[in-house]
């Protein structure tokens, strides 16, 4: 099943879980009485969606512009590029979608959130899946279990052009050896020794188990590495469940991580159970 080394190319400069403010996932849960609005993607041909937002909602401050916000139905509406209007009458994005049939467990391919007619993707990220999928919530570390797997960006310089399964797209133009695909699932040498690793912090642990028990898959490119994570208005939102803001992932065992055997976009591995 297993392929090749994730990192062939060495080991990554500076990779970290991705729980600040500029580049991070602003997650909010919309109620009844929040303003009711419809959006259209102004720079992809995106929406229109009609979603409940919380007044004070901010997007991330990066250029992403990351927005999720649940609704009171279940369904949730991802925003890429998220502003208000001046006069805070009018949501903004540039691309716009809704996700449905969340995706969490203990099957391998618990990655995510998928369109509202059931379809693969349809989420916010460069592989066409939900931004929220794979995300590490505060509560989850606080728990000590993540019961799902993960979402992992790779830096631009090693994200392959092409998609494997689950992505449905790619914006990847890597040409390099050892190139990793959007939608390749990563992940931790399951006879590695997590407890035996003494220069792992606790929340770094709970983070390796999640990566061998389901594994990462490759959600977009950018300019590190980085496990996506939702964040809080406050440091706080992080730091009281003792991970620091951008909490460094270089003491990680890189060198054991695998590639589990790519599919193509579209059809779904023998590997892959149901949820």
């Amino acid at each position: 099943m297993v392929t090749n080394s994730i990192i062939p190319w060495g080991a990554p400069q500076s990779p970290a879980i991705v729980n600040y403010r500029d580049w991070g996932l602003p997650f909010y849960q919309a109620k009844d009485t929040d303003g009711q609005y419809t959006v259209t993607g102004s720079y992809y041909n995106s929406g229109p969606v009609t979603c409940r937002i919380p007044w004070g909602a901010k997007a991330a401050t990066g250029g992403d512009n990351h927005l999720l916000v649940m609704q009171p139905d279940g369904t949730l509406c991802e925003f890429w590029g998220f502003s208000w209007s001046w006069d805070h009458y009018q949501a903004l994005a540039y691309s716009a979608g809704k996700v449905c049939g969340i995706v969490a467990g203990p099957s391998r391919n618990a990655w995510g959130t998928r369109k509202c007619k059931g379809e693969l993707g349809g989420g916010m990220v460069a592989a066409g899946y939900s931004a929220l999928g794979g995300a590490i919530t505060p509560d989850e570390i606080k728990n000590g279990v993540i019961p799902h797997a993960l979402a992992i960006g790779l830096p631009t310089s090693v994200t392959k052009a092409g998609a494997v399964w689950p992505a449905v797209q790619y914006d990847g133009a890597s040409t390099a050896v050892g190139a990793i695909p959007e939608g390749a699932r990563i992940r931790l040498d399951p006879t590695y020794n997590i407890d035996a690793n003494t220069t792992l912090a606790p929340w770094q642990k709970v983070v390796l188990r999640a990566m061998q028990d389901y594994g990462a898959f490759v959600s977009d490119q950018g300019g590190q590495m980085g496990l996506r994570a939702t964040v809080g208005e406050t440091d706080a939102y992080w730091t009281d469940a003792g991970v620091p803001v951008g909490g460094s992932l270089k003491n990680l065992p890189w060198d054991r991580m695998q590639i589990v055997e790519m599919t193509p976009m579209g059809q779904q591995p023998a590997w892959s159970t149901a949820s």
